[in-house]
């Protein structure tokens, strides 16, 4: 149970949560999302009186709960609770959280020509010549077979001798097969 001083301390917490919450509602609203769309989480970072380390419990609108969650997890983490010792409310936690759906991937436009440019050298499949390939001249459907290597200002891709490789409509770059030669 709880003793007066903590009750004042649970009016302090619901307070301070219900300003929290009225506050991200008000953020929330400016970016056009309704509180029902969004999902909010309230935590309190909890430490014994007198400890320089603190745990984030969820709170659930119980002080009395989240002490008791408090002990339980300060023993889960340091194999030791202290019951009879104080403890305090270090911060209090708000997320409020809002899922956008995911936006569409645009679809892979490559200027078109799936011929190489040229072959280079390699040494991964012993020494073999691949084929030199401009990521951005790829479209959608083009295929190939390795030893390749698939260049793009960001990365090379480099497909071993026994793998095919394709690519597909958001531009990745399939590769199947492999196995022993």
């Amino acid at each position: 149970m709880l003793d007066a001083t903590a009750q004042l301390s649970q009016d302090a917490v619901d307070k301070t949560f219900d300003e929290m919450v009225d506050a991200a509602v008000l953020d929330l609203k400016v970016q056009g999302i309704e509180k029902d769309d969004a999902s909010i989480t309230k935590a309190v970072d909890m430490c014994y009186k007198g400890q320089s380390f603190d745990l984030t419990i969820p709170y659930s609108g119980s002080l009395e709960k989240a002490i008791a969650a408090f002990h339980k997890a300060h023993a889960k983490a340091y194999t030791y609770c202290l019951k009879d010792r104080p403890t305090e409310v270090v911060n209090l936690r708000l997320s409020a959280v809002h899922r956008l759906p995911n936006p569409p991937s645009p679809r892979f436009e490559g200027k078109g020509d799936p011929r190489p440019y040229g072959h280079r050298t390699t040494l991964f499949d012993g020494k073999a010549q691949a084929a030199l390939h401009k990521w951005e001249d790829l479209r959608p459907g083009h295929k190939g077979k390795g030893p390749s290597v698939i260049e793009e200002k960001g990365f090379t891709a480099y497909v071993p001798n026994g793998f095919s490789w394709s690519m597909d409509r958001h531009g990745n770059i399939l590769m199947v097969g492999g196995g022993p030669k």
